[in-house]
Order: C-alpha cells, then sequence, then structure tokens
C-alpha cells in the first residue's frame, strides 16, 4: 500500500506538487463552510488528478495533514493498493 497526502486551494492549487493520478482511492475532506465555486472547483482538480481513482469526498471541520490541522483548503489522501480492488456504493438517507 502506497499512501501520499496533498493540499488543494483555489488560491495555491495542489501541494506539494500536483499529485501523479495513480491512486486507487482518493480520501478529500473539505471545509463545510467552503463556497460553491470552491467546492466544484475542488471536486474537478480532483477528477483530474486522479482519474481512475474512487474518490470520497467530505466535509471535515479543520482538515488533518500530517501533524497540522488547517482550514480553508482541501485535505487529500490518495491510496494505491498493490493486490486490491477498490469499488464504491452509494446509500441515501431520509430523516
Amino acid at each position: 500500500m502506497h499512501v501520499a497526502q496533498h493540499t488543494w486551494s483555489p488560491a495555491d492549487g495542489w501541494r506539494p506538487a500536483r499529485p501523479s493520478g495513480d491512486a486507487d482511492l482518493v480520501l478529500a475532506f473539505v471545509p463545510p463552510d467552503a463556497d460553491p465555486a470552491t467546492a466544484v472547483a475542488s471536486a474537478a482538480a480532483l477528477a483530474e488528478a486522479f482519474p481512475r481513482a474512487v474518490r470520497v469526498t467530505c466535509t471535515a471541520g479543520g482538515q488533518i495533514a500530517g501533524t497540522r490541522v488547517l482550514d480553508d483548503v482541501a485535505v487529500v489522501t490518495a491510496v494505491r493498493f498493490d493486490a486490491t480492488r477498490v469499488r464504491a456504493a452509494a446509500t441515501h438517507h431520509r430523516e
């Protein structure tokens, strides 16, 4: 298993650098108060950087990158498995 972590923001783009895109699973944590344009740009950046990965995004109050807690950026953890296939499923919850 190989894990890489990146941050993304509309102002700075990818940090430390644009990901290679060879992940199987991408977990993205974005600020809950991100404006809609930022959310759309974030999703587009993820799709472009990780076209073959299963991408899961959720909001989080204070995103954790390594040992730091960050605000106003998306924190992206990309995982590539050596011998595991990843599939996604979705469900709708009604209150």
